[in-house]
């Protein structure tokens, strides 16, 4: 461990001694009772209002039954699903306690060859594999372990009648965990349950009906045997039907999910018990009812939610809401208590008049509801026009020159390309230079300098680079970096009529590194000089990166993120002087740039809607561990840091005089302080950079894995992304044992514990695959044969499991996320379009020469450069990215060509695999790897629609998997 590392690893906080304190009690993260009613079911802690998990792992002092299966092989047992009362779970195998001693041995071993042969048994297997889907979806959304076995008893009892052979399997799981979920008392709605398995509503619908139907059947059946043959009446088999939802169940969890106060959400629930009660309110459906209660509530006590908010997270339609609201509103005087409205307080009209005005009758009516609206649009900390200053000093409305730009602030001259027949403007200062008493704070607005036009003809410096952590520690040349250096870049079509679609580029580098310097050029010019480019910079590493309490407190926190949003507020702004539409904005990146467009897609819990763009393409998006602003690790990093620039944190708050860290910072020279972000970065874990994005409660609210879960995002369309093989460049290529693979997953995810470990070992099982040379190794076809578990043109075995996790977790889950985000269904119009990216290498990042080189260039044909470019253009100017069959140049093949490029929903996840074949195969030297590549003659286009789901052996289910556990990860 380097030195560095040594003092980040002595700074751990020292073990406190265990002490009783009476003083800690547990609210529900769901419907946030305080406490909560607690059920102790089987081996969980449940809240009995809504049902979630509130404990687990306790030990269960139910009687269990079990097969004596060879835990080795991983997975449940399969007829372990329920305790020995259970007629379902017994068989002759059993062993009995305290029987014949003499026949003992004899037993022993036949249950032990009965064993054998029953492991190897199709039946089983099936239900092993049934039994582990409806664990993953019940680990996802929390339900009981009760829950679970009632789910996997059904389905046994099912599949053991043989009645729903060749009937869809995974209906009728879902079904059978529908039916779980009501017969335990815990509500969910058809739509939560079809978003959860991804199941088509018809499809849960009829066959939850025909195993309701049978079900009860089957009850009456045994009740008739039992009778019948004098037996002892098993009631814990029995089947009760269910029932509807009721809608007071339902509220509790969505008023939690909309982020309601308690009262609003108890007296929803009382407003749904009544209207129960109340003839003339029955009949409706609960989800109707429970959204409308809501509504009613919310705007009862002055907490008002939009009918659209409600809409997005109950799934019933605006109109349907509103209608059940006004039938409810017609029994108002039989519904609303007069206790509901509590003690008689100040109107929120007369409380603001008197704080501002000191008089509530000075602030005139209309003055307030302006400046109510001002105040509640937007978070305080949002500033929607941060140039009107500047505006004010501009001369010209309008760029009438095409060459010369007024911005207000400053001139720019800018130069033609005769070649592209572009104007190019590169070196546009967006922002004030963020030095001195602007180090780690928002940015602002430049300062006016209106003499004599500024030249943008060459690229200004780009941001203090800090690369990230390798074997050793590497010298950086930071000589063309500079604290200053927020600018951006333009390249706009000459000669046009009428505002153009616009493409924003935000570079990657992990956060640590990169620039503003992608020229645009090409990919304009393949789609017909038909849009305007845009390249932004901001700050990198500790510059835009450096969070703790005491950054927080000072400054701001994800400064980086910050200088992207403000570099949109500006494209908003002036980019109609360079022909841009300002409402027809796509912001693109890849890697760290496609992780920032995610985060620009979260911005303000995606309460901004087109305010900045209307459309995103983000590739491989990198979403490392996003942890809280001042949780330990990234304040670890400040405190290193303070100590490599020669500000011990001794003394962090200057007590007795002593200069406080932050002043001490502020003062530190620019080349010291790159010095030492660089140091700090590369003495991390290999692969990973120590200043990232957090979690700041404003900006960025929430985890990615959770908040694009509820398609909270801004924007309306978006084309998402991957590499077949994201992982090698961020792995070390020397794991070849299971051993190596688990001392690097501790390593990776410090968080986990040992389960969280074993889990991941599940989902990536290994194979009899060793790590061989690189003749041995070949790429998948993704949807027959090996898949990415094991295998690709990287890596084998151990080694491939390694680069599969890491690339899984960290860059293709993501965009699996976003997708599912932004794709429409009951949330909206937005549509979600995805692809992988499979040409060899097909290693991350290698993708950025096929969207900004000319085409034709290696290792590409013109074709598909063309292709892929043109697919990217018809996104940003049509939202979407199909093409037409002549541009593919009818060198196609598989059974859906670009042609009938197919949205991203999650009733059908259908991605395109983005693909060459043929040419001649050489080598390329990549993230310390001598690979294969296809180039030259010969090559033709192979693109085909595939399932994204499936892809890869059931990358659906694993990205399922890091979603429910994204809380811990975190990400």
């Amino acid at each position: 461990m380097t030195p560095a590392a040594q003092g980040i690893e002595n700074q751990a906080p020292a073990q406190r001694p265990w002490r009783e304190n009476l003083n800690i009690h547990m609210t529900c993260p769901d419907c946030k009772i305080f406490p909560p009613d607690l059920i102790e079911d089987n081996a969980d802690t449940i809240c009995a209002n809504c049902g979630r998990v509130l404990a687990e792992r306790l030990v269960s002092y139910e009687s269990e039954w079990r097969t004596f299966n060879n835990d080795e092989k991983g997975g449940e047992d399969p007829n372990r699903v329920g305790d020995a009362q259970n007629e379902l779970m017994n068989s002759d195998t059993g062993t009995t306690i305290g029987g014949d001693s003499r026949n003992m041995t004899k037993q022993a071993r036949s249950l032990k060859k009965a064993q054998a042969m029953q492991n190897e048994d199709k039946h089983n297997r099936a239900l092993q594999a049934a039994y582990n889907q409806i664990n993953v979806w019940a680990d996802q959304d929390h339900f009981a372990h009760s829950v679970k076995l009632e789910a996997q008893r059904l389905y046994k009892t099912a599949y053991d009648s043989q009645m729903f052979r060749g009937k869809n399997t995974q209906a009728i799981l879902a079904s059978c965990l529908f039916i779980s979920l009501r017969t335990r008392g815990t509500s969910r709605s058809f739509a939560e349950i079809v978003n959860l398995t991804r199941v088509p509503k018809k499809e849960i619908g009829r066959t939850f009906k025909q195993l309701e139907n049978f079900f009860a059947s089957d009850t009456e059946k045994k009740k008739e045997r039992i009778q019948a043959e004098g037996l002892v009446a098993d009631n814990s088999a029995e089947y009760i039907p269910t029932s509807s939802s009721n809608p007071k169940d339902l509220v509790s969890r969505y008023c939690a999910m909309l982020g309601l106060p308690f009262r609003i959400s108890a007296v929803a629930m009382q407003l749904a018990s009544k209207m129960s009660d109340t003839t003339g309110l029955t009949g409706r459906s609960p989800l109707s009812a429970a959204s409308a209660c809501i509504y009613f509530a919310c705007h009862l006590l002055s907490k008002p939610k939009t009918l659209s908010e409600i809409s997005q997270v109950t799934n019933v339609s605006d109109a349907t809401i509103k209608q059940a609201y006004k039938k409810l509103y017609e029994y108002k005087d039989q519904l609303i208590e007069k206790d509901w409205m509590g003690p008689q307080q100040p109107s929120p009209k007369d409380r603001t008049r008197e704080i501002l005005f000191g008089d509530p009758s000075k602030l005139p009516k209309a003055s307030l509801i302006a400046l109510a609206a001002s105040v509640v649009a937007r978070p305080k900390s949002y500033d929607a026009q941060p140039y009107a200053k500047a505006l004010k000093a501009r001369q010209a409305p309008t760029n009438t020159t095409g060459l010369e730009v007024d911005l207000g602030y400053s001139i720019y001259q800018g130069r033609f390309n005769a070649t592209t027949n572009l104007n190019v403007f590169t070196g546009i200062r967006f922002a004030a230079p963020p030095t001195g008493s602007l180090r780690w704070q928002a940015p602002v607005a430049p300062p006016v300098d209106r003499g004599a036009p500024i030249s943008a003809s060459s690229y200004a410096p780009q941001c203090p680079q800090a690369p990230d952590a390798s074997y050793s520690i590497v010298a950086v040349n930071n000589t063309a970096s500079n604290e200053d250096c927020l600018f951006l870049n333009v390249w706009s079509p000459s000669n046009v009529t009428g505002p153009l679609p616009v493409l924003v580029w935000i570079h990657g580098g992990g956060y640590g590194a990169g620039n503003g310097r992608q020229d645009m050029s090409s990919i304009i010019n393949t789609n017909g000089n038909q849009f305007v480019g845009v390249s932004i910079q901001y700050r990198l590493a500790a510059f835009g990166f450096l969070s703790s309490d005491e950054v927080y407190r000072n400054g701001v926190v994800n400064a980086g993120i910050l200088d992207q949003h403000f570099a949109l507020q500006w494209v908003q702004q002036y980019i109609s002087q360079f022909n841009g539409d300002p409402a027809r904005v796509t912001i693109s990146g890849l890697s760290a740039g496609g992780g920032s467009v995610m985060l620009q897609a979260m911005a303000y819990g995606g309460s901004l809607g087109e305010a900045t763009f209307s459309q995103a393409i983000a590739n491989s998006p990198y979403l490392p561990m996003q942890y809280g602003y001042k949780d330990w690790i990234p304040s670890q990093s400040y405190y290193a840091l303070a100590t490599a620039a020669g500000c011990p944190p001794t003394l962090p708050y200057g007590a007795n005089g002593t200069q406080p860290i932050w002043d001490c910072l502020l003062n530190v020279p620019t080349d010291t302080l790159i010095n030492a972000s660089t140091r700090i970065t590369q003495s991390g874990t290999y692969g990973t950079w120590a200043f990232l994005p957090v979690t700041d409660g404003v900006f960025v609210q929430d985890l990615p894995s959770q908040q694009l879960l509820r398609k909270r995002v801004n924007g309306l369309n978006i084309l998402t992304s991957n590499a077949a093989n994201e992982g090698p460049s961020f792995v070390p290529q020397l794991i070849s044992s299971e051993d190596d693979l688990v001392a690097w997953l501790r390593l990776t995810f410090p968080l986990f514990s040992n389960n969280d470990i074993a889990k991941i070992l599940l989902y990536y099982p290994s194979s009899n695959a060793t790590t061989n040379s690189s003749e041995d190794v070949f790429a998948t076809t993704g949807d027959s044969g090996p898949t990415a578990l094991n295998q690709s043109n990287v890596g084998t075995g151990q080694q491939q499991r390694a680069n599969n996790i890491y690339a899984e977790t960290t860059f293709i889950c993501p965009s699996y996320w976003l997708a599912e985000a932004y794709s429409d269904g009951d949330f909206g119009q937005g549509k979600a379009y995805k692809y992988q990216y499979s040409v060899l290498p097909a290693t991350h990042g290698s993708d950025t020469a096929l969207y900004f080189n000319p085409p034709g260039t290696p290792p590409y044909s013109q074709s598909f450069s063309r292709t892929v470019q043109q697919s990217w253009g018809n996104f940003i100017i049509t939202g979407d990215p199909s093409i037409s069959q002549a541009a593919a140049s009818g060198q196609i093949n598989g059974s859906s060509p670009i042609t009938d490029w197919p949205p991203y929903s999650v009733y059908n996840p259908y991605q395109l695999d983005l693909n060459q074949t043929g040419g001649l195969t050489t080598r390329v030297n990549t993230s310390g790897l001598s690979l294969i590549q296809q180039t030259g003659e010969g090559t033709i286009n192979d693109i085909r629609a595939v399932n994204a789901y499936t892809w890869e052996g059931g990358r659906g289910t694993r990205c399922d998997f890091w979603r429910s556990m994204g809380e811990i990860v975190p990400e």
